[in-house]
């Protein structure tokens, strides 16, 4: 016996309310039966009731809005939902928030982990909000927040130093005392930091290291020579001096400048030296600072005018008593 198939549909496009349907029977409203709600919905009957076949409750609509009102709705793996991440919204959280997985596929709102990754470097944090830094080759060098929220580095002490210890970090006032001993400003060379002080001591030493020869006297205030006799080689300025042909030459200040030849920086004083080490001129500190005569202690002998104890004060004294018979005076 063949079953007969119904199909009921309201006339208008209102909705309305659902029919009375027998077993099998259909029935469609454009828009929509009162306990559906969207348009275009179709039920069918099951002799006491009906079951919604097409509608927004069973189907995913291509437009207008739908609330998915309970189950889990589980995507295959490969399958994917692309949307533009400007059109996602997702509920819940607080500004500045990340999303957070526990592993097991659940996720919630969470403060931003403090975890960075690039070049080798990681900062992670503990339980504690406490960061520290790894970096290819060094492990926890630096504790980016202590308990009170500041900034510290793990410093290296000497022993690090002298072990050369790859993850200890240089703590300076360690550098200055255990390794060089003192501060670079109390470098007596003309440079002030270690590699170009070494290299101006090596200079000097090169300098004066064999058959050492006067070639004359320089005016290191002009840069003008006096060469000595029979040295061949030597022009009339320092500016002119080829050391390469000059080579353990070296010229005696007469007057104090900084005319002390070409690439050589270290000013002259009277009595200083500069020397051809064979590549270049360097200046050798042999002169002594100017001595006020004052200072120079003096001891009269039994039968000499003046008493002073220095030398200023005796030449002063002994003027006095020479100025007399000079002036016309009784002496």
């Amino acid at each position: 016996m063949a079953t007969i198939l119904q199909i009921k549909r309201n006339v208008g496009n209102t909705v309305v309310a659902e029919p009375t349907l027998l077993a099998g029977e259909l029935a469609f409203a454009k828009g929509g039966f009162t306990s559906t709600g969207p348009d275009n919905a179709l039920i069918v009957g099951d002799g006491t009731a009906f079951q919604v076949l097409v509608g927004a409750k069973r189907q995913l609509e291509l437009s207008g809005n739908q609330t998915i009102a309970s189950g889990t709705k589980t995507w295959a793996a490969g399958s994917r939902l692309a949307i533009e991440v400007a059109d996602l919204n997702v509920k819940g959280g607080a500004a500045g928030d990340v999303i957070v997985t526990d592993g097991a596929g659940n996720l919630t709102w969470g403060a931003a982990a403090a975890n960075v990754s690039a070049d080798g470097t990681t900062i992670v944090a503990d339980a504690n909000g406490v960061l520290s830094v790894s970096v290819a080759g060094i492990a926890d060098g630096v504790t980016v927040k202590d308990v009170s929220g500041k900034l510290t580095v793990n410093k290296a002490v000497t022993a690090n130093i002298e072990a050369g210890v790859a993850d200890a970090f240089i703590d300076t006032a360690v550098l200055k005392t255990g390794v060089l001993g003192a501060g670079l400003s109390t470098l007596v060379t003309g440079a002030k930091t270690v590699v170009p002080a070494i290299n101006e001591l090596h200079s000097q030493i090169l300098s004066m290291t064999g058959n050492i020869q006067y070639a004359g006297t320089l005016d290191a205030a002009t840069g003008d020579i006096t060469p000595a006799t029979s040295v061949p080689n030597v022009p009339a300025n320092i500016a002119d001096v080829d050391p390469t042909l000059t080579k353990h030459y070296f010229w005696i200040v007469t007057n104090p400048g900084s005319e002390v030849g070409t690439g050589n920086t270290v000013a002259a004083q009277k009595q200083d030296w500069v020397a051809s080490d064979g590549t270049k001129l360097t200046t050798l500190n042999y002169g002594l600072a100017s001595v006020a005569a004052a200072n120079v202690a003096y001891t009269p002998g039994s039968n000499v005018y003046a008493v002073s104890d220095n030398v200023q004060a005796a030449i002063d004294e002994l003027d006095v008593a020479l100025r007399g018979p000079i002036d016309g005076g009784v002496f």
